[in-house]
């Protein structure tokens, strides 16, 4: 009778240890998603901001190699700076598909590239290492998720397409 009681007791433990963990887990998950989604509105809101910050006339011109003065590409690298720390982001950038590559057309920076002036990346720099996510967003034109890592290091960011009127289509992204 001892004996059972006993497996009864280590039962009963073995199942309240189980129940625990899995409400752990769902905890852990849905505190996770939240987490996400919360980051996710926020890099969405900072993409918005610089649509706006730079302009729809932008957008339209930066198009092309020569589309865009150095003088306003560091004009246009100080705003997204301000507008990255504001929003508490590493980096907002907003990039072309032109000719089978990616190229940037404008780009923050962060205060230690901005007082050294080295790594800026600049108006119509091929970006290489472009993820999948972000040659979808261009494919699709829709907003893409992701979190991905680079050589610039690992980001969660979000890809908002902007098509113009002459159906170039520009990505803007923000990333944490």
């Amino acid at each position: 009778m001892k004996l059972n009681q006993h497996k009864i007791l280590i039962v009963s433990f073995l199942f309240f240890v189980l129940v625990v963990l899995c409400f752990g887990y769902f905890e852990f998950s849905k505190n996770k998603s939240n987490l996400y989604a919360n980051v996710d509105q926020s890099l969405y809101a900072c993409a918005k901001n610089a649509d706006l910050l730079l302009g729809d006339s932008f957008f339209e011109q930066a198009t092309k190699l020569n589309s865009i003065s150095q003088k306003q590409d560091f004009e246009n690298i100080q705003k997204l700076s301000r507008l990255a720390e504001n929003c508490d982001v590493v980096y907002v950038y907003s990039m072309i598909f032109k000719n089978d590559n990616i190229h940037f057309v404008s780009s923050s920076a962060t205060k230690e590239e901005l007082a050294s002036g080295h790594n800026l990346t600049k108006y119509f720099d091929i970006y290489d290492d472009a993820s999948f996510e972000l040659r979808e967003a261009f494919a699709s034109k829709k907003i893409v998720k992701s979190e991905y890592t680079d050589k610039w290091g690992t980001f969660r960011s979000v890809f908002v397409p902007k098509v113009t009127t002459t159906d170039a289509v520009s990505i803007i992204y923000s990333g944490v």
